[in-house]
């Protein structure tokens, strides 16, 4: 029995339990009954690709490090993966997390291994949430809806110590929502905020919000920085270059509105990931994988499990 010979209920309900990227390869059978049960599925998806298409066209290719990666195939027997696995190759970029679902609950999150927990300790006390009550509440003045798991990992002090960085970088919210000049974002009426920063106050770490609709999750991005977009002194806003990045209009509307405003331009910025909470996974799982290969951490630790399941899904060819 094929497949387009199944009842168009059961076929929905079997398109339903697919992962979006197998999906898509069944709904490129070319098969019509198939194709069209597929397409609802897909929508996702594709909305997905729209919104990867609009950030990059803004802010360039999303160039996450790949630092970690570096020397995998040395270390892929001590993962479980047998030796001569081939490895995907995967430059740079948002890698596809599709097998973790992410739903904004953070269920991926798990503990660390015990080596890298002891690793991390000595900066774990630099995390902190303040400022999260004023920014949702920033937010909701600008029609913004944060990401959830956002707002759940700054909640949280024993998430935030989940997270791995070997160089030491943490959460911290630096200043307030600020609106960004449309040099930025093309006029699009975006904001940023600084939410995680290096050790040595650089780089940072930026969201970049677009206003929508009441209950719909705000189209955002995670941007590298040089800079907060933070001007270094008050009277800076008003010097020649913030000028330059803003028009008179601008500036006079954001005042009206009682915003801050942004000092950011493109040259200060690079994409590092299209959406927040598969920033943050990619982040974790790569500085975790750099610390097991790298600093000595024991291979038996239970915890490793997820990690050695992420090198399977993400980077090994299937």
């Amino acid at each position: 029995m094929s497949l387009d010979s199944f009842p168009k209920e059961l076929l929905l309900m079997t398109t339903e339990y697919l992962p979006l990227r197998d999906l898509e390869a069944l709904a490129l059978t070319f098969n019509k009954s198939i194709t069209l049960a597929c397409l609802p599925e897909l929508e996702p998806l594709f909305a997905r690709r729209r919104h990867e298409a609009r950030m990059t066209a803004l802010f360039g290719a999303c160039s996450a490090p790949v630092n970690s990666r570096s020397g995998l195939k040395d270390y892929l027997e001590d993962l479980g993966i047998p030796a001569d696995a081939e490895l995907k190759n995967i430059k740079s970029g948002q890698v596809d997390l599709s097998y973790l679902d992410l739903k904004g609950d953070l269920h991926w999150l798990g503990p660390l291994d015990r080596g890298t927990e002891r690793a991390m300790a000595p900066h774990m006390e630099t995390h902190s949430s303040t400022g999260l009550p004023l920014l949702q509440k920033q937010a909701e003045k600008a029609s913004i809806t944060l990401p959830s798991a956002l707002v759940k990992v700054l909640e949280s002090k024993e998430l935030m110590d989940r997270i791995p960085d070997r160089g030491a970088s943490h959460f911290q919210l630096i200043g307030s929502l600020r609106k960004c000049p449309a040099k930025l974002h093309g006029g699009l009426g975006g904001f940023a905020v600084c939410f995680y920063t290096d050790q040595q106050d650089w780089p940072y770490w930026l969201l970049y919000l677009i206003p929508s609709p009441p209950g719909q999750v705000s189209p955002h991005c995670v941007l590298r920085s040089t800079t907060t977009g933070i001007p270094y002194e008050s009277e800076d806003v008003d010097s020649e270059y913030d000028k330059a990045l803003w028009t008179k209009e601008e500036r006079d509307g954001a005042m009206k509105e009682e915003w801050d405003m942004s000092v950011l331009c493109t040259d200060d910025v690079r994409l590092d990931g299209y959406d927040f909470e598969e920033w943050l996974a990619q982040h974790y799982f790569d500085e975790w994988l750099g610390f097991v290969l790298y600093e000595k951490v024991k291979w038996d630790d239970p915890n490793i499990e997820r990690l050695r399941e992420y090198v399977r899904e993400v980077y090994v060819k299937r």
